[in-house]
């Protein structure tokens, strides 16, 4: 429920995405458009459809080129983010903030069409003048499938093994994958994944829309981390019945078109886990045909869990930059290079073949912000993933040989956001897989629940998220500012920050501590194409009915940096389907199942 509230509870109306022929246009009459490629940058001026008709200037960064650009600001994603903007719940839609200009940092094609854009919004709070957080990783819609196979009396889960470069690590997760085109086309884009990733015909009348049960205004979709990236998710539930011969052929059964970089590998799971002893959550062993919504909404719970929660990993301890990248460190050789005209670094991890692996700076990239790009923690950590247990290179069968460095977003005098591509190659078919990362790190998330007469609450806070381009309702949520790994500490500092609640820190329970420890006990929203991973806490209490009532509508946050925070409380028994933040789903899932096993410690008077 922790990722529901964060990632799915966005207070939204429902929309239809735009074509392209219908958004940017000279001939559009309420959206006037001015190029110019006479001055040194490549710009371009429009003006939205609002009450202002103020312009937005778009540019382009260093290092990106015309056709790029133009790419960028012709395409579906795009189009449909200045579209988000000006919604019913839009960033821009009570008039309080403005757009001014858009910064176009980077672009990676997927074969003819745009994979991912980055670009960094310059929002502003009209009242103050201060910026509102504002860079934008775009990646667009997307869909994933919960099968549900029943054979000889056992419901079985079918996930997908991957080796996921942004999280480093071979991770499990539900079928899954991004839309190819603006039609829209969620169920028969599940249908097709499906069907690429293992083979198995569904039909479209079977699939059953999971996340249409949520309320009309979050748009029906869930945002796995709406505070980076624009992703939303459609997810399916497919329910079936096949004879064991079906469940053994798919159990280890190899799929996706390795020539290309696919690497798949099926599993399936028991609903009902894998023992109390190792509680993965994929329970309860029961049905969710007729009008028990309890089951209807858990296994929506339970499909953004499987998807996002299950990571095959080993738990691992964050990398103090001390200990990882040092001319020093016997097991870690680097050879920098700056005499040649791009940025250059060396470096030899400590596997058995011991292959060099090239840092390269893209052009545009400074020689400060390469640096400072190679001495993060966020980049170390990655590499650090790589070569665990579970990491991408540890069994030998694949290789890293050059990160190209693209971006790096500075939040004072530290890196917020790192954009970097790495170029890692099966070695039996010598095919790149795809690797293109967005790091921001590891974060936190807060499932707070407070009893009055009788009643449980829930306590959300509503932001204006300039990724997703709408204000959503999520848990109160942030992230780790520095390398020491301090999660709880960090948990109970932004609950202060967003909501004025001091808490304490032996009262929170971390849920994502219930999870097998081969997950590493954290959650990845986003591992196709961002590193965050989430711990996600529970902290429970029992208020006056006046603390809720001053809870409702309470403004917080530290508007001078622009930060514009309502508090908001929502009946628990309804926080699943208020909101379009994936971490409450996730955390009400947690939560539910931990109650279910017992696991949860006597709350304190």
């Amino acid at each position: 429920m922790a990722m529901n509230i964060r990632s799915v509870c966005g207070a939204l109306k429902r929309f239809t995405p735009l074509h392209s022929s219908n958004w940017v246009s000279k001939k559009n009459k309420g959206f006037s458009c001015k190029m110019s490629t006479e001055s040194t940058s490549l710009t371009h001026t429009i003006t939205l459809p609002n009450k202002h008709n103020e312009p937005v200037h778009v540019v382009a960064a260093p290092g990106v080129s015309p056709s790029d650009f133009w790419s960028a600001v012709e395409c579906s994603l795009f189009k449909q983010w200045l579209h988000n903007l000006q919604t019913e719940n839009g960033v821009l839609a009570d008039g309080t903030l403005a757009l001014r200009q858009v910064l176009i940092q980077g672009v990676d094609m997927f074969g003819k069409r745009i994979g991912f854009l980055k670009f960094k919004a310059d929002i502003f709070d009209k009242e103050t003048g201060k910026m509102v957080p504002g860079i934008v990783f775009a990646r667009g819609p997307a869909v994933a499938v919960l099968m549900l196979l029943e054979s000889e009396g056992e419901t079985y889960a079918v996930l997908t093994e991957q080796a996921r470069v942004p999280v480093g690590r071979i991770i499990l997760e539900l079928p899954a994958g991004m839309l190819d085109d603006d039609k829209g086309d969620f169920v028969g884009t599940a249908v097709r994944e499906v069907e690429e990733e293992i083979g198995m015909k569904l039909n479209v009348g079977d699939m059953v829309d999971l996340t249409a049960f949520l309320d009309s205004a979050t748009g029906c979709k869930v945002f796995p981390s709406g505070g980076g990236c624009d992703e939303e998710i459609s997810i399916f539930l497919y329910r079936g019945r096949v004879d064991k011969e079906i469940i053994s052929q798919l159990q280890g059964k190899e799929t996706g078109l390795r020539e290309h970089g696919e690497l798949i590998k099926w599993h399936l799971s028991t609903v009902s886990g894998f023992g109390p002893e190792k509680a993965l959550f994929l329970q309860p062993k029961r049905t969710i045909v007729g009008s028990d919504s309890y089951f209807v909404k858990l296994y929506a719970s339970m499909a953004m869990n499987i998807r996002f929660v299950c990571g095959a990993l080993k738990r691992f301890t964050p990398l103090h930059s001390s200990n990882w990248v040092s001319k020093k460190n016997k097991g870690f050789f680097c050879k920098m290079s700056t005499e040649s005209p791009s940025l250059t670094h060396t470096i030899t991890l400590p596997n058995k073949h011991n292959e060099p692996v090239h840092i390269v700076a893209a052009p545009g990239v400074s020689n400060s912000d390469f640096w400072c790009a190679v001495e993060s923690s966020l980049f170390k950590q990655w590499l650090h993933n790589l070569q665990t247990e579970n990491g991408i290179l540890a069994d030998g069968t694949m290789t890293l040989r050059q990160v190209r460095i693209q971006g790096v977003d500075m939040f004072g005098k530290r890196i917020g956001f790192l954009k970097f591509k790495a170029d890692i190659f099966d070695k039996e078919t010598g095919k790149m897989i795809p690797g293109i990362v967005f790091a921001r790190g590891p974060a936190v998330a807060v499932l707070i629940l407070l009893e009055s007469e009788g009643e449980t609450y829930a306590v959300l806070t509503e932001q204006a998220r300039v990724p997703v381009g709408r204000n959503i309702l999520e848990l109160p949520a942030g992230m780790l500012d520095d390398d020491k790994g301090d999660f709880v500490g960090t948990a109970v500092r932004e609950v202060e920050e967003e909501t004025g609640l001091k808490l304490n820190v032996e009262d929170m329970v971390d849920l994502t501590a219930f999870l097998d420890s081969t997950t590493g006990c954290r959650v990845f929203p986003s591992g196709g194409g961002c590193d965050e991973e989430i711990s996600i806490f529970l902290y429970r209490g029992c208020v006056d009915k006046e603390i809720i009532t001053q809870l409702q509508g309470k403004e917080t946050g530290l508007r001078e940096h622009g930060e514009l925070i309502k508090v908001r409380v929502v009946p628990y028994k309804k926080l699943w389907r208020t909101t379009a933040d994936c971490m409450v789903l996730v955390a009400v899932a947690l939560l539910e199942m931990a109650m279910k096993e017992g696991l949860l410690p006597t709350l304190s008077t």
